[in-house]
Formats: C-alpha cells, sequence, structure tokens
C-alpha cells in the first residue's frame, strides 16, 4: 500500500485546521496536527527564527512516524518556509531541504474567503496582507511538482471538493 500525504496548507485563519480533522475523521486515516500551534501555545506565543526549525522537526517525525493509507496533514514545510521568510526574512536550510524532499500526493490550499478571526497566535489580519500571502503560497505551489487545488467556499462545499480530489488521486 502506498501511503498518500495530504497536506491542508494555506494563509492563516482560513480553515486549515478544521478541513484537516474533518477530512481525517470523515475517512478514518491519520492526522497530522499543525505542531506550530502547540509548540507556540507551550511557549505563551513567543518565538524566535531557530524554534521554525525545531518545528518542523517535530512535524516531519510525526510524518514519517504515521502509518494509514492516506495521511492528513494540517500545514508542513511550505507553510514554515513562507512564515520565516515572511517575519525573518530568511529560512533555515533544513526547511528548504524537508521542502524539496517532500513529495505529498496533494496540497488543499484554502482560500482566504473566510473571514480572518482573532487569536492570539495570528499575526496577519490586514486583508491586503492576507490577499499577499495567498498569492505567495499560489506561486511557490506553482512551481512544485507536487498537484494542488485551492479551495473556496464554506466548510461543507470546502469537504466536499477536498474529498472528490481525493479520490480522484
Amino acid at each position: 500500500m502506498e501511503q498518500k500525504i495530504i497536506v491542508v496548507t494555506g494563509v492563516e485563519s482560513t480553515g486549515k485546521s478544521t478541513l484537516a480533522t474533518t477530512l481525517a475523521s470523515q475517512m478514518d486515516q491519520a492526522y497530522i496536527p499543525e505542531y506550530a500551534r502547540q509548540y507556540l501555545e507551550n511557549r505563551n506565543g513567543n518565538y524566535t527564527y531557530h524554534d521554525l526549525e525545531e518545528i518542523a522537526r517535530l512535524q516531519l517525525m510525526a510524518i514519517e512516524n504515521a502509518s494509514s493509507e492516506y495521511v492528513i496533514v494540517d500545514t508542513a514545510f511550505l507553510v514554515l518556509k513562507i512564515w520565516s521568510e515572511e517575519k525573518y526574512g530568511k529560512c533555515a536550510r533544513f526547511i528548504l531541504n524537508a521542502l524539496s524532499s517532500f513529495k505529498p500526493a496533494l496540497y488543499l490550499l484554502c482560500d482566504i474567503d473566510i473571514p480572518w478571526e482573532n487569536d492570539t497566535l495570528r499575526e496577519h489580519p490586514n486583508q491586503k496582507d492576507r490577499e499577499r500571502l495567498h498569492k505567495t503560497y499560489l506561486a511557490h505551489l506553482q512551481e512544485m511538482p507536487s498537484i494542488y487545488k485551492v479551495l473556496s467556499g464554506q466548510k461543507k462545499e470546502r469537504l466536499d471538493k477536498a474529498a472528490q480530489f481525493i479520490n480522484n488521486l
């Protein structure tokens, strides 16, 4: 059985975690949470450039240890690359290497048509920032060899589209 990794990605507050957990639950498959959230909650939201590499290492370990036909990943190395470059103007070699060697079966890019919700860990409430960052995600995905699909609409519509894309793999 070839394991298929599905990565739910995109700008903050676009429904990634909701979509990823719901997909994994409905498909009865492995779910890998966004380790950045847990990591940052344990540090009251404080982090440094070097913490992003540690987050990437924890995320990679969880992905490698998952055992099911499909592995639904709530964010991964693309988020860490964009986040690092946005915040620090650079990205750790480990994250870049992980991203270049990572070959998911599908990326699901959540659109920014869901309103931003305040959260102590979120940093970009401005709509112009959201639009700019969404374009950054799209540009990166277009350059990568993996298949990607953009998901827009409300929760049920996104879930239905995601399921359809996964079934067509």
